[in-house]
């Protein structure tokens, strides 16, 4: 039933994401071309026109992102909180598929617009010169993780580069379900809606900057800190790395726990749709 509703929601994204992802493409084989002729060009016209292709790119670009985001928020709000939520909620799914076909999708948007807009970008400065630095670059990286894993051994680099990858998808996932949390903690209350998920949102934050702050008080007074960084200066610099993403990734994996059970009760118990 996952997939199923995985599918239904893709397709009604899909009616919105995928023109704008071509339109991105094309606006930025148009940047292309007037950051090469048009700008270059002695004609007032020409140069009119190289800015306008250059504008509509980067109009393109910021509607593409900001669209993935709106989206993201107005689905799970409008398709569950809103009155499809009383169809939704009858359906013979849990509340746990719900959630996780919105989270999978936006994740999937977010990792779509991340390549289409890197790809506008390489569309937009592509040419032999920059085919070529492009490529010395990746050798310089290639060099670079040779002397920062200098035992030959490529599998640290592989599994830190795994951990990093993981580590995003984590972090935006936290970020989707704490807009969600918010929305369906806002939902609960009678009226106002909307201005209490806003405000819970930035209640949340708020709760989070404080615990993050009496937090760093504490391990400074305590020393922790001196005792952690004498820890980390004995080991290897792979060991290093990876010690700390694991940190990362542990600190992300509690945070979508939370905003996940936050979420889940109030979309079971404490939904109101009147």
């Amino acid at each position: 039933m996952l997939r199923k509703l995985m599918k239904h929601e893709l397709r009604a994204t899909g009616r919105v994401m995928l023109p704008l992802f071509l339109l991105v493409l094309i606006t930025a084989a148009g940047a292309n071309l007037a950051t090469r002729t048009l700008l270059e060009a002695d004609n007032k016209l020409m140069n009119l026109m190289g800015i306008i292709l250059l504008t509509a790119f980067i109009i393109a670009i910021a509607a593409a992102c900001i669209m993935a985001f709106a989206l993201m928020i107005q689905r799970f709000y409008k398709n569950l909180l809103q009155d499809e939520g009383y169809v939704m909620m009858t359906l013979p799914v849990s509340v746990h598929k719900h959630v996780w076909s919105k989270l999978l999708v936006s994740l999937l948007w977010y990792a779509a617009s991340f390549f289409v807009v890197a790809l506008a970008f390489f569309i937009l400065m592509f040419d032999i010169e920059f085919a070529k630095e492009f490529t010395g670059a990746f050798k310089g990286l290639l060099q670079y993780l040779k002397e920062l894993f200098p035992d030959g051994n490529h599998i640290h680099a592989i599994i830190a580069s795994l951990e990093f990858f993981v580590f995003i998808i984590l972090a935006i996932a936290a970020n989707c379900l704490e807009f969600y949390a918010a929305m369906s903690i806002g939902q609960s209350f009678a009226n106002r809606k909307i201005l209490m998920s806003v405000l819970v949102y930035f209640g949340i934050n708020f709760i989070m900057q404080i615990l993050g702050g009496v937090f760093g008080i504490i391990v400074d007074k305590s020393g922790l800190s001196f005792s952690v960084t004498n820890y980390l200066d004995t080991l290897s610099v792979p060991v290093t790395i990876h010690t700390v993403m694991t940190g990362l990734l542990l600190f992300t994996l509690v945070l979508n726990l939370i905003f996940y059970f936050i979420n889940t009760y109030f979309l079971k118990n404490k939904l109101n749709l009147e």
